[in-house]
């Protein structure tokens, strides 16, 4: 059984509320996010020295949760251009997550966080990322929950 952390409850609800109002709000959610996700799902081994692929990664989110985790490259893909302009994404590409440039195999970790949702192609993001994925590597895809 779980227990509820209601610190963690109410500050991300906080983060949540405040999200749109700029960019730097946006980017401490995603931070929060990113710090508690890697803590909890993503463990560091899976990827240390390793290549990261954030499959529309907007503003870059989880990006410094990736190089804190030991990760040795992480590369931002997003559509927005602005976006990954704005952002902290140090390696970006502007493509679209169902037909990336990469090639098979390139990425110990492919990692989206609430993206897929937004993908008209649903199937053919899925299969983008397997195809992207290393032999052996991570796929993890999440969607959020309403």
């Amino acid at each position: 059984m779980r227990i509820l952390d209601f610190h963690h409850v109410g500050k991300l609800y906080t983060l949540g509320k405040k999200r749109f109002r700029s960019p730097a709000d946006y980017m401490a959610l995603m931070q929060y996010l990113s710090d508690d996700f890697a803590k909890r799902v993503i463990q560091p081994k899976e990827y240390e020295g390793g290549k990261v692929l954030d499959a529309g990664c907007s503003y870059g989110g989880y990006i410094d949760a990736f190089y804190r985790g030991g990760a040795s490259v992480v590369i931002g893909v997003d559509m927005s251009r602005e976006r990954l302009a704005e952002g902290k994404v140090r390696y970006a590409v502007q493509a679209d997550v169902t037909e990336t440039p990469f090639p098979s195999g390139t990425f110990d970790l492919v990692y989206s966080r609430g993206v897929i949702e937004h993908v008209p192609d649903q199937a053919a993001f899925v299969r983008e990322c397997f195809r992207i994925a290393r032999q052996g590597g991570y796929v993890c895809i999440t969607a959020p929950p309403w």
